[in-house]
């Protein structure tokens, strides 16, 4: 791997005179150092190291996020595991969506099944995920 990267180091200095080893590191490293390729370096790179372009995997791409101190998680990973909800994820979700059609409905918009639907169409839901998705069976703040 380091000799590829020496060449590709080389690759971009013809075009990028200041890249080095220490910045390619970083670049590859984006979550640790905030660096990135720009796109042109990226395609160098990639045609050196025969690395294929990066896609997002994932179904869901969008993270919402919130901290809890350590006393309120364990309350709720216990809840979570006394009325068998399988994950955070389907927790939140079901809560989130719940929450939407809550105030969508009040608004005159979608109910929450559909909403649930539109979210999940390729999800494999259970029955107590189908069940939580409902306004009634989830409490709101």
């Amino acid at each position: 791997m380091n000799d590829t990267r020496y060449t590709a180091i080389a690759a971009l200095r013809e075009e990028f005179p200041k890249a080095n080893k220490g910045t390619v590191s970083m670049a590859l490293h984006t979550n640790d150092y905030g660096v990135k390729f720009c796109t042109r370096a990226q395609e160098i790179y990639d045609a050196v190291t025969q690395q294929k372009p990066r896609r997002p995997h994932r179904v869901k791409p969008i993270r919402l996020q919130c901290r809890l101190t350590e006393s309120t998680a364990q309350r709720v990973k216990q809840a979570l595991e006394r009325n068998g909800i399988a994950s955070m994820q389907t927790f939140l979700e079901s809560l989130v969506l719940a929450w939407l059609a809550q105030s969508e409905s009040a608004a005159g918009g979608d109910d929450t099944d559909s909403a649930y639907r539109k979210n999940n169409l390729a999800s494999n839901s259970t029955a107590k995920e189908a069940e939580l998705s409902s306004v009634q069976n989830v409490p709101l703040p």
